[in-house]
């Protein structure tokens, strides 16, 4: 149905659907160009900028974490907290915590 009342349209009226077809052709360029200038006037990103790294911030982080064992200088006293029901299992936890 609609087929016919466009081919109706086209024999009786064609300056009509010449008039649509130039108005889209409009529309279209319009909206190529302005498309176009936008992305012209975006302004450049500088990724050098964005991805710059502060070394000294690095480091500073990196010494703040970095995994130092611990190194016991001299006997000192320690305490441990530990719920271990029986004495063995606390003399196995604090062996291990001390050596």
């Amino acid at each position: 149905m609609k087929d016919k009342m466009r081919q109706l349209i086209k024999k009786e009226f064609p300056w009509q659907e010449q008039r649509h077809e130039l108005q889209l052709k409009h529309i279209n360029e319009k909206h190529n160009r302005q498309a176009l200038e936008d992305f012209h006037n975006t302004p450049d990103l500088n990724l050098d900028q964005m991805f710059k790294t502060n070394e000294e911030e690095i480091d500073e982080i990196h010494q703040k974490y970095i995994y130092t064992p611990f190194k016991q200088a001299q006997e000192s006293n320690v305490i441990i907290l530990c719920a271990a029901a029986n004495e063995d299992k606390f003399n196995v936890i604090m062996n291990k915590a001390l050596y």
